[in-house]
């Protein structure tokens, strides 16, 4: 094999005893460069040790050898050049380093008949053509579906020391990812081998033989059903990090091939592709020697998945003192097609025969209230809950201490079967929200509480003339609740009912405008925390 000089790069062995091909094969570090091409390679002539031609793979190296190879063929000739868009974020003579977008693969292959990264570097780069490899200028790679930095040689010289850092794992790769679930602590190590998998032959997979895999993980944000991660990795296996995370429990979301079938919430627009994005690099320059690190924020993409995993409905409970004008606000709210839940209306639920509150009054009351075969008797425990004697009065209190974790049950599930739904918000009216137990309010989580006002004599008058309420029972429900003015104080919005009931539908839309603002600038802020974090080096 006949070759000039000047097509020869050398290389220093920095210790002995190495096989030729073997060191060929780690200082190269292209995967393409497979070990019986390497051995062709020197069988024809076209490896120098010390300037003398070496025709054995086998020859062991002393240490010093200068080993001079020359790796031809080059580019074949039939990658045509391609007009394409290359976004780059840095760039000189000698190296590249470019934001790849999803959906591009980096290089041609037997199994890739569509246009590459490479065919665009060719048309801007033309003077990689000549470099050696089958891949000119690529020292690394990023799967089609993944985005993010790549970094690529424009010389000969760039490309070798650059490989050598990569073999050499001096190279600092971090990726984005969003995966399913959340790991069970704020930062980890997975230590586990990768190889084919048994099964199927175009999947990787941790096995017992498989090569060395290494993959550093932690949490930069929990959400409900996923975790944003960053992931550096301190090996470059094929699909190391799908198969890592998948390998803890926490496949990544839109990975087809080692995640779960994605079934996102009703509303959500399907995920395209996996999310990972090659986040920051940093590296030695090949020539100059200088440290140097890149960063580059995700694309939208990942941005909008990221929102839409955040995204939950939005949960208003409604609250206020007997008579305030509740049923007014919730009549308008129902109008506007909004999910009611009512705890007035989960209490008769839990009071039909054989419920959860039917059983608990009967177990602490036994059938005074709770009979067999019927419903709970609600008018005997109101009147239990007046009675002037002491010892057959029902404290409001104890009774409450019984129904609210069942109650507050109910509406949770209300809440989850409505975002089930797809509802972006929907509302529960519970009058003794502040009266709870703050850790059940706390369990149940709403995010505002909005709260209706209304004169205490209006209201009294209201409930004792209209609604026909006793002076006791008036007594007895007010003794049980907080203070309006103490409710009001507590809650994030409080409509005022002091004018007429078509004032106080105006209001409420004003209201359902409100926390329309609410919801988008959440949205806003969410994504700008995001994004200040993802340009943090």
């Amino acid at each position: 094999m006949q070759c000039d000089m000047a097509d020869f790069f050398e290389l220093t062995a920095a210790q002995g005893g190495v096989r030729l091909d073997v060191f060929i094969k780690h200082v190269w570090a292209d995967e393409t460069l497979s070990r019986e091409k390497i051995k062709k390679i020197i069988e024809q002539g076209a490896c120098l040790i010390n300037g003398k031609t070496v025709l054995s793979p086998s020859y062991k190296l002393k240490k010093r050898d200068v080993v001079a190879i020359s790796m031809v063929p080059k580019v074949p000739a039939d990658i045509e050049p391609e007009k394409g868009l290359l976004d780059i974020v840095y760039e000189d003579e000698d190296m590249l380093v470019v934001n790849k977008p999803a959906g591009l693969t980096v290089h041609p292959a037997p199994s890739c008949h569509e246009t590459t990264l490479v065919h665009y570097l060719l048309s801007e780069y033309p003077q990689v053509r000549s470099m050696g490899g089958e891949r000119p200028g690529i020292v690394h790679r990023l799967d089609k579906d993944t985005s993010g930095l790549l970094c690529i040689a424009l010389r000969e010289e760039s490309r070798l020391k650059l490989s050598e850092q990569f073999s050499e794992h001096s190279i600092r790769k971090e990726y984005l990812a969003l995966v399913h679930g959340s790991p069970d602590t704020d930062e980890g190590w997975i230590d586990a081998p990768i190889g084919r998998h048994p099964a199927v032959k175009t999947k990787m997979a941790v096995v017992k033989n498989g090569k060395p895999a290494l993959s550093r993980w932690a949490v930069l944000h929990r959400g409900r059903d996923y975790a944003l991660v960053k992931i550096a990795i301190e090996t470059g296996r094929t699909h190391q990090i799908r198969v890592h995370m998948a390998h803890i429990g926490c496949p990544l979301w839109g990975d087809s091939v080692y995640g779960k079938i994605d079934i996102p919430r009703k509303g959500m627009q399907p995920i395209e592709r996996q999310m990972l994005h090659a986040w920051h690099l940093s590296l030695t320059h090949p020539i100059r020697q200088k440290r140097m690190a890149f960063i580059c924020p995700p694309p939208r993409d990942f941005e909008k998945t990221l929102c839409m995993l955040e995204k939950r409905m939005f949960r208003i409970v409604v609250t206020g003192s007997a008579g305030c004008g509740k049923s007014t606000v919730l009549k308008r709210l129902r109008e506007k097609g909004l999910a009611i839940w009512s705890a007035d209306e989960a209490v008769k639920k839990l009071y039909e025969y054989g419920q959860d509150g039917w059983t608990v009054l009967r177990q602490r009351f036994g059938d005074r209230f709770a009979p067999h075969g019927a419903a709970v008797d609600r008018q005997r425990l109101a009147a239990a809950l007046c009675d002037d004697n002491q010892e057959d009065r029902v404290d409001v209190r104890e009774l409450n201490t019984l129904l609210h974790p069942l109650v507050f049950a109910d509406l949770e599930q209300f809440w989850q079967q409505r975002e089930a739904e797809g509802d972006e918000l929907s509302v529960a009216e519970v009058p003794l929200w502040f009266e709870a137990s703050s850790l059940l309010r706390e369990k149940i989580h709403a995010d505002i509480v909005a709260g209706i006002f209304c004169q205490d004599a209006i209201r009294r008058n209201r409930l004792l003339s209209i609604r026909g309420w006793s002076l006791e029972m008036l007594h007895m429900a007010e003794s049980a609740q907080w203070s309006q003015e103490k409710k009001m104080h507590r809650c994030q919005y409080v409509i005022d009912n002091s004018g007429t009931a078509e004032e106080l539908t105006q209001k409420t839309d004003l209201f359902l405008d409100y926390i329309t603002d609410c919801i988008q600038n959440g949205e806003k802020i969410f994504l700008q925390q995001m994004r200040e974090l993802f340009s943090k080096k």
